[in-house]
């Protein structure tokens, strides 16, 4: 039996039960150590080779290929090596491949900026070189762990959100039929208008769920979306027909655009609005001559130099707004600041029948 090294309670070990050992080869943890470094690099996969099942690479290349083509729970890299690429940006590669896996860096300069690097481009721990093997063995054991727990939870979010999905389609499906059957023998119109108004939150709901990891909204195919009533639906369902919102303008104003991405756009310009505290939020839907526009203006606070400029033009919704109005057959005209207002123009394609 080899004896234990570094003072530490290794992390692998078969699973006992009664005595018994289930597994006679026990678990190791992989870690890939990427140094150019021939000797440093040797001595350190022996010591955590006693823990851990350990692969090398000579240059951040074959590091890269290495990990995009093998599952591992930890790297290991140094900043600086010969080539096109060094350690940071191997960092800011890997995270491409694979964003839960914990990294280590190590550098033999020890500098704030060099740490600063390696931060900044989502490392997880920075180490000097040449590390002491101590502090380095429980670094990596700690940071395995986190891998284990990041990869755990995200399986776990991507399931459940696909379960919400689910159930959400399914209760979207029979209010559709339910509605469909009230319409063929027609009830009071509050009962058809509940109806209507709980298969498009469950809609909304299903499409949330749908798109909950992605950074871009999808790219659903553009509807005929009729701009007066989606707002409407936007204060209705997702701000509980709160008496801060207002709506004027045209029924029948039809653009040509996605409903579902076209109300959490909505939702999020809305609410950043009154997260900064807004004294009301008016919307107006117009027809132009050959476009449809929502004009969303916010009633600044009387005392404004208390409130930050909401939403600011670098604040979340606002670069939402940038990045997803062209999806919806849209653009972002303008924004307008003034002492006591703020306001927001959006313009659309109006739709055409076919």
């Amino acid at each position: 039996m080899a004896p234990r090294r570094l003072g530490h309670p290794p992390l692998s070990g078969g699973v006992q039960t009664s005595g018994a050992t289930l597994s006679s080869k026990p678990h190791k943890y992989k870690v890939l150590l990427v140094d150019d470094e021939y000797g440093p690099r040797e001595s350190l996969s022996f010591a955590l080779g006693i823990e851990f099942d350990v692969r090398v690479a000579s240059d951040a290349a074959t590091g890269l290929e290495t990990a995009s083509r093998e599952t591992f729970d930890a790297i290991i890299t140094d900043i600086r090596m010969p080539g096109k690429m060094d350690g940071i940006e191997l960092v800011r590669r890997i995270r491409e491949v694979d964003p839960r896996i914990s990294i280590i860096v190590l550098t033999g300069f020890g500098t704030l900026a060099s740490a600063q690097q390696a931060l900044l481009a989502n490392a997880n721990e920075y180490l000097k070189k040449p590390p002491d093997l101590d502090e380095l063995t429980a670094s990596v054991r700690k940071q395995v762990r986190a891998t284990e727990r990041r990869r755990a939870a995200g399986a776990m979010s991507t399931h459940l959100a696909s379960d919400i999905s689910s159930a959400l389609k399914t209760s979207a499906d029979l209010s559709s039929v339910i509605r469909s059957s009230l319409l063929n023998n027609p009830p009071p119109p509050e009962i058809l208008e509940a109806s209507r108004v709980v298969e498009i939150a469950t809609g909304f709901c299903h499409y949330i769920a749908r798109n909950s990891h992605a950074i871009d909204l999808t790219d659903e195919s553009a509807e005929g979306v009729d701009l007066d009533l989606l707002f409407r639906d936007v204060h209705a369902i997702l701000f509980a027909s709160s008496p801060v919102i207002t709506i004027a303008g045209y029924p029948g104003v039809v653009a040509a655009s996605s409903r579902f991405p076209l109300m959490r756009l909505a939702q999020s310009i809305i609410r950043e609005w009154i997260e900064f505290g807004v004294r009301a939020v008016h919307i107006e839907v117009q027809q132009a001559s050959n476009a449809c526009q929502a004009k969303i203006t916010a009633i600044l606070p009387l005392d404004s130099s208390r409130v930050p400029i909401a939403p600011p033009p670098d604040s979340a919704s606002m670069a939402f707004c940038r990045a997803t109005a062209p999806m919806h057959r849209g653009s972002l005209l303008s924004v307008v600041t003034n002492e006591a207002t703020q306001e927001i123009t959006l313009g659309f394609e109006p739709h055409r029948s076919k």
